[in-house]
């Protein structure tokens, strides 16, 4: 039994036990046992709970901080790189184009230094999960490679890529997140290559799936092995340091593949090169006539679209504007949610699709969606927004909306979106 004495009389804590004590006839004379003060444990039980409470707490605030401050720093830079897209194709010399490139490729560097961030603090925290559905393994293959050949020919460096044969051709696994582990892995391997190739080569056994990514770079000291996954430590430490950024690539793709129930590996030696296997469990998908060619679509001839933009930022909306108005579609602009369900009948059954930036002043675009729907409004809505967390994007959906589009706004993800809803429209004239 465990007993706190009032405040007035000390609050100690007291654990009694004892027993009954009984005379030789077995009538019962009393109890014997010990008192014993426990009030250092209870207090040291106290605090170690305190000091949890105040980590989750901190660890909670600091999740909101970073979610908040990619949000707001997200924002202006949709304008930037929108505006410098625009700027791009506005017939500058070359000497100008030259100072569009460098200026563009700098804002994608804040852009993926702001995501890497972001994700770190996703991944730590305990409400991340990942998304499994069957994929085809080839395709996150062919996409990293596809995006990153470029970077390897400026360095004349050798890109490669070979399934072997007894992979299956399709598994269950989180595609996004397979592709970056990928991306940061053979993006690394190229940026610490000066010659030679860089490889990536997929098996597989009965239980399990190997994507082994070698290079032919400067390699890695045992010393700077043992920080390599530490966010924000890199192999290359000093203060004159000749690669740049954040140091968190390998840290994100350690948590991912512990995520999956994977391992990673590494083997390395200096002036040599560095081999990094990664082990997941694999979970095949039989493959019976499922292989559909997907039609090329002519984006030309489709049918341009008449998009209302809900958004408060008058840089974005002119963002937008230019953006949207260069595929040819006509734009109609809305600085909140409230001006779209003002919008009268007539011109509103014209629109063939929203897109609803969310977080706006008098309506947001959450409550906006809920009023149209709630009105028996049918219209494609597509959030256009700058919180990217999956838990946001399962929000939106749950509200009514359609689709998702990030800010900044990468020009091959709304082509993508707006020939979605092009092609619906095209096949409902036809």
């Amino acid at each position: 039994l465990e007993w706190q004495l009032p405040d007035d009389e000390g609050g100690l804590w007291i654990s009694l036990s004892g027993t009954p004590y009984f005379n030789k006839q077995g009538h019962l004379l009393g109890y014997r046992g010990t008192a014993k003060d426990i009030t250092s444990r209870k207090r040291q039980i106290e605090e170690i709970k305190k000091a949890r409470r105040q980590a989750e707490d901190a660890n909670k605030a600091k999740s909101e901080f970073l979610a908040m401050m990619s949000h707001e720093i997200r924002t202006p830079l949709n304008a930037v790189l929108g505006l410098l897209d625009m700027l791009g194709d506005s017939g500058l010399d070359n000497k100008q184009q030259g100072w569009i490139n460098q200026m563009d490729q700098s804002a994608q560097l804040l852009l993926t230094i702001i995501n890497d961030i972001l994700d770190l603090s996703r991944i730590e925290s305990t409400s991340f999960e990942l998304f499994n559905s069957q994929i085809r393994l080839s395709d996150c293959i062919d996409l990293v490679v596809t995006q990153l050949d470029e970077q390897a020919k400026k360095k004349g460096i050798q890109l490669s890529s070979k399934i072997q044969s007894d992979v299956p051709q399709q598994i269950i696994g989180d595609k996004n997140r397979i592709s970056q582990v990928l991306f940061n892995l053979v993006g690394n391997a190229i940026k610490f290559t000066n010659e030679g190739s860089v490889s990536v080569d997929v098996s597989c056994t009965e239980n399990k799936l190997f994507l082994k990514i070698s290079d032919t770079g400067i390699g890695i000291s045992p010393e700077a092995q043992k920080q390599l996954f530490k966010p924000f430590k890199q192999a290359d430490g000093s203060i004159t340091r000749k690669y740049g950024g954040t140091g968190l690539g390998l840290a994100i793709s350690q948590h991912l593949i512990t995520k999956m129930q994977g391992e990673i590996q590494l083997e390395s030696q200096l002036d040599v090169g560095s081999c990094f296997t990664v082990s997941l469990p694999l979970n095949s998908v039989e493959v019976a006539n499922q292989e559909t060619d997907v039609p090329a679509v002519d984006v030309e001839h489709l049918p341009k679209l008449n998009i209302l933009v809900a958004e408060d930022s008058p840089t974005n909306q002119l963002v937008a504007k230019l953006m949207l108005e260069k595929r040819g579609h006509k734009v109609t602009i809305a600085n909140n949610g409230q001006e779209v369900l003002d919008i009268d009948e007539n011109c509103f059954s014209k629109l063939d699709i929203i897109l609803m930036d969310i977080s706006m002043p008098v309506m947001d675009g959450i409550s906006a969606t809920k009023a149209l729907r709630e009105n028996g409004k049918t219209i494609p809505i597509i959030a256009l927004t700058a919180n990217v967390m999956k838990s946001d994007q399962l929000a939106y959906f749950e509200v009514g909306m359609d689709d998702f589009i990030a800010k900044p706004i990468i020009a091959g993800e709304l082509d993508k979106i707006l020939a979605k809803y092009q092609m619906l429209i095209a096949s409902q004239h036809s």
